[in-house]
């Protein structure tokens, strides 16, 4: 656990870059429901904008923590290996 915390801490800055870029993308593909059954209304698309933004959010930093996590869950089996190889050694 404690890997996991200086990962973050460490990678701050990259995390939360990649959370915004990842919402940015997510964003327009959270306006399709609403255009496939209103067709291209601005209205109901502007009615939509803050639904929208706080599902890319959430669907974001979803995807940010599985990141972290398979990371994490990748180092350490590295270090695993590692250490293993050197003891045969």
């Amino acid at each position: 656990m404690n890997h996991l915390y200086v990962l973050i801490i460490s990678q701050k800055n990259t995390l939360i870059k990649g959370w915004f870029i990842s919402t940015l993308i997510v964003l327009p593909f959270t306006f399709i429901p609403t255009w496939i059954e209103f067709g291209f209304s601005l209205e109901e698309t502007l009615y939509r904008v803050s639904h929208s933004i706080l599902y890319s959010l959430g669907f974001s930093l979803f995807v940010v923590i599985v990141s972290v996590v398979h990371n994490i869950t990748i180092s350490y089996s590295e270090k695993k290996y590692l250490i293993k190889l050197l003891l045969q050694n």
